[in-house]
C-alpha cells in the first residue's frame, strides 16, 4: 500500500518490529472497531492503521473526519492486567508518545488540550480515542485509536473546536509514506514503552504537564448538564484535571467533561 512505508514503520518501531502486528487497510469503517473486533484473536500488541475510515470515532460518539490521503488514521491495541481505571492515563500516554513523535519528526511543537485533543496554533489537528475489551482471562485489551490531520484542507461546518492540520498547504509534501510510516511506528514504540514503564512512574506527567493548554487561564468545564467556571490548575499524579473553583481544587477525571476556554466578557 503505497499511502504508508512498511519498512520505514518496521524501523521505527524498535525493538517491537518483531512482535507487533501490522494491519493496513484501504477503507475500514474505523481503527478501533477492527480492532475491538480482533481484540479475542491474540495477545501480541498490534497496530491498525487504514488510508481513510469511513466511521472515524471520536469522545462522547462524535464522528472523526478522516478522509483518504490526508491524515494518519491508526489505533495501537495491547493486552494488560491493568484495571480499566488506567484509560485516562492511556490516554495520557498516547497524547504524550503522539507529541513527542512529532517533535521527533518535525520541527512542529504541539499542545495537548485535556484530556485526549493534539492542538498546534490553537486549533485540533488530531485526537485520541481509548476504549477497552474484557478478555475472559480477567486481562483487558486496550484500543487507542489516534487520528492526526497531517495535509487535511477541507473540514466539516459546525465543529466544536478550530480544526487545522499538521502541515500547511506549502508543506503538503512533506506527508510522504516515509513520514507516515516512521511517525506511526514511533507513536506505537512509545507508547508501549510508556505502558512497560509505568504511565505515572516516568517523566510522561512531567512532559505531559509541559504541553497542556490554559493551565492558569479561565476555562469552562462541562459535564453532563452541569456546567461550571474556574481556573485550570493542570493534573494531578493520576491526570486527572484540577480546576480550582471558589477557591477550592476539583479534580475531575470523568471521560464526559469537556474543557474550553471561557469566553471573554
Amino acid at each position: 500500500m503505497t499511502y504508508i512505508s512498511t519498512p520505514d514503520l518496521q524501523i521505527a518501531l524498535g525493538r517491537y518490529a518483531d512482535t507487533v502486528q501490522i494491519k493496513l487497510y484501504d477503507t475500514v469503517n474505523s481503527t478501533n472497531t477492527a480492532a475491538k473486533s480482533e481484540a479475542l484473536e491474540s495477545v501480541s500488541p498490534a497496530l491498525y492503521i487504514a488510508r481513510t475510515q469511513t466511521g472515524g470515532r471520536g469522545r462522547l460518539g462524535r464522528s472523526f473526519h478522516s478522509p483518504a490521503d490526508t491524515g494518519l488514521y491508526m489505533t495501537v491495541a495491547y493486552t494488560t492486567d491493568k484495571p480499566l481505571a488506567e484509560a485516562v492515563r492511556v490516554t495520557a500516554g498516547a497524547s504524550v508518545a503522539a507529541v513527542r513523535a512529532i517533535e521527533a519528526a518535525t520541527d512542529k511543537r504541539p499542545a495537548i488540550k485535556w484530556v485526549n485533543d493534539l492542538y498546534l496554533c490553537h486549533a485540533k489537528i488530531g485526537g485520541i480515542l481509548t476504549e477497552a475489551v474484557t478478555l475472559p482471562e480477567g486481562c483487558t485489551r486496550m484500543v487507542v485509536g489516534l487520528g492526526i490531520n497531517l495535509t487535511t484542507s477541507e473540514f466539516p461546518e459546525g465543529l466544536r473546536a478550530p480544526a487545522a492540520s499538521l502541515f500547511s498547504p506549502a508543506e503538503v509534501s512533506a506527508a510522504t509514506p516515509a513520514f507516515m510510516g516512521t511517525l506511526a511506528g514511533e507513536i506505537t514504540r512509545r507508547l508501549l514503552e510508556l505502558t512497560e514503564g509505568g504511565l505515572w512512574e516516568s517523566d510522561c506527567l512531567d512532559f505531559y504537564r509541559s504541553r497542556l493548554l490554559y493551565v492558569d487561564t479561565p476555562v469552562l468545564c462541562t459535564r453532563g448538564s452541569e456546567a461550571f467556571e474556574g481556573i485550570l490548575r493542570g493534573v494531578d499524579e493520576n491526570f486527572s484535571l484540577l480546576v480550582e473553583t471558589d477557591g477550592k481544587i476539583r479534580a475531575l477525571s470523568s471521560g464526559e467533561i469537556s474543557v474550553r476556554p471561557r469566553p471573554s466578557p
